[in-house]
């Protein structure tokens, strides 16, 4: 039987992992690793450890021998020597001590590792060029780096490097754009008040955390290798974001834009060219961006 482990798989994409996983992978047969377990996490489906600790990740696939292991750790405070030590480091030990055992490794990559699209205006395949202006950006692409050189060694594993792009839905951590509008909109529904937004005109990719799971599923149970980008490849204003969680508000609420200084890291445009994971697996997103506003805001109301 095929078995899984997910290496920081607690956070808001592992736990939609589990939820979504397909009948080839049934819940006894997923193991997540991290410092904390998921609050309905059976009994035996977690492994407590501190995944930072040199030598933890390797010493897990070395005794539980899995047969496919997803590096979804993220950690976002410290130094960028720091966090490339961490995730740089666990993607390093899981390949190396997968030689010869013949598992793949799915790493989950992030837009944030392109930066700026040099004022292309068409979707960014997997031929862009990567120019992060991010802490978090450079660390994913040195990260992604490291499983890059294992390439050609013999005995390497099947390494899939998935780029998602912006992810949105039920469970988005606060301190993310959909996030915070869906937390404004709940709190205006309550109190009255406006919602404010900082710059309306940028564009992003947003994928469904639901879709995205999906779409890494796919890639594990293929034979495939190399670099993948995940989206919706649909073109979004930050703006009309906002207006589609304005609309579904329960009570009228107005929107505001807040004037925000321009950044080094700003990033005016960024959309996936998706023809690649589609060719490969068959795979299409299909939650409509107005479902996944609805339902994080159905999920927030829920837990207010």
């Amino acid at each position: 039987m095929p078995t899984v482990l997910l290496l920081g798989g607690t956070g808001f994409l592992g736990q939609w992992l589990v939820r979504r996983a397909p009948d080839a992978f049934p819940r006894d047969s997923i193991l997540t690793a991290g410092r904390r377990a998921m609050p309905d996490a059976p009994e035996g489906s977690h492994v407590a450890v501190d995944l930072t600790v040199p030598g933890a990740a390797a010493l897990l696939v070395k005794t539980l021998h899995p047969t496919h292991v997803f590096v979804l750790t993220k950690r976002t405070t410290g130094t960028l020597k720091e966090l490339i030590a961490i995730h740089g480091g666990v993607t390093r030990e899981v390949i190396a001590a997968a030689l010869g055992r013949g598992l793949r490794v799915i790493v989950a990559g992030s837009s944030a590792e392109l930066g700026p699209s040099d004022g292309r205006r068409t979707p960014l395949d997997e031929s862009a060029p990567a120019n992060p202006v991010t802490l978090y950006g450079r660390y994913k692409l040195e990260q992604a780096s490291v499983a890059e050189r294992f390439r050609g060694v013999d005995g390497a594993p099947a390494v899939v490097h998935a780029r998602l792009f912006n992810l949105i839905g039920p469970g988005l951590p606060d301190g993310l754009v959909p996030a915070d509008l869906a937390r404004r909109v709940v709190e205006a529904e309550c109190t009255g008040g406006d919602v404010e937004v900082g710059r309306v005109d940028t564009v992003r990719d947003f994928l469904d955390v639901r879709d995205a799971a999906d779409a890494l599923w796919e890639l594990a149970l293929s034979s495939e290798t190399g670099l993948f980008h995940l989206g919706s490849g649909i073109a979004t204003r930050i703006g009309d974001l906002a207006a589609l969680f304005i609309a579904e508000a329960r009570r009228p609420c107005r929107l505001v834009p807040r004037v925000v200084p321009p950044s080094p890291s700003d990033v005016d445009w960024q959309v996936a060219c998706i023809e690649k994971v589609r060719k490969a697996t068959g795979w299409e997103p299909h939650t409509p961006l107005t479902q996944s506003v609805r339902d994080m805001l159905d999920s927030l109301r829920a837990s207010s």
